[in-house]
């Protein structure tokens, strides 16, 4: 069967003492294809928020939930990226304002966002739509009449769109700073660790080489659940087989 070898695949690598070195570790010897890869939706995939390309924009950034309770103001100071609300119909309304600390997404669809609670993790209720060139609800936070300000961003969330993640032992949501070493899907999580190549020129794994599992689940279902039948099997197979070879925690 083909997970027990890739199992073993892994194993044996991580066995021979190979650390992760990190992307920069490739552009030296491999500069034309680490420049390719730095323009894919996969390289750009996470980061500090205000960092990601292609960048946001702020001419349209307010909207109000499909219940019309909440108004949101997405904008930018001093190089950092925030959202405020404020509760609408109300003698005394809510309001609160909160900073976005880190993005996920490549923004070819769409980019969500992240709050840093005192080391703690959430989802932001507001994303990026680049189709529509708007901010508006993050996915399914359109419907909630209220800022939903505490979902947890878990580890099987964060690495599928960024590398080395340090999550803190015993916690759901908290992550030691930074939260992951390196932003985006890097050359590791498909190569395997390359501290052993950059050192001495030891062999790396070639993906392209290793069989393909049957499988069609693709990370956009977990994003958008009404979405689950992907119209492309052959990049979901390579993405799936690739995050069981290397998941970088």
């Amino acid at each position: 069967m083909l997970r027990p070898i890739v199992s073993l695949l892994a194993s044996a690598l991580c066995a021979a003492g190979a650390q992760f070195a990190g992307s920069q570790a490739c552009a030296t010897c491999h500069a034309a294809i680490y420049r390719s890869f730095m323009q894919t939706p996969m390289a750009r995939s996470s980061g500090i928020a205000g960092t990601g390309e292609p960048k946001e924009h702020f001419d349209r950034a307010e909207f109000a939930d499909s219940h019309n309770a909440f108004r949101y103001r997405v904008g930018q100071q001093a190089g950092t990226y925030f959202f405020e609300f404020v509760e609408q119909r109300a003698k005394d309304p809510i309001r609160g304002r909160r900073g976005l600390a880190y993005f996920v997404g490549s923004g070819a669809a769409a980019r969500s966002y992240l709050l840093n609670i005192d080391g703690f993790l959430y989802e932001a209720p507001v994303a990026f739509y680049s189709n529509a060139d708007s901010w508006n609800a993050a996915p399914s936070y359109a419907a909630i009449a209220y800022p939903y300000l505490t979902r947890p961003v878990q580890t099987g969330c964060l690495s599928c769109h960024a590398s080395g993640i340090q999550p803190v032992p015993g916690t759901q949501n908290a992550y030691r700073s930074p939260p992951f070493r390196e932003g985006g899907v890097a050359c590791e999580r498909c190569h395997g660790p390359g501290s052993d190549h950059v050192a001495n020129g030891k062999p790396m794994v070639n993906p392209a080489k290793l069989p393909v599992p049957n499988e069609t689940a693709s990370a956009s279902s977990a994003i958008f659940p009404e979405k689950s039948a992907y119209p492309s099997p052959v990049k979901t197979r390579g993405i799936s087989l690739r995050e069981t070879v290397w998941r970088i925690t």
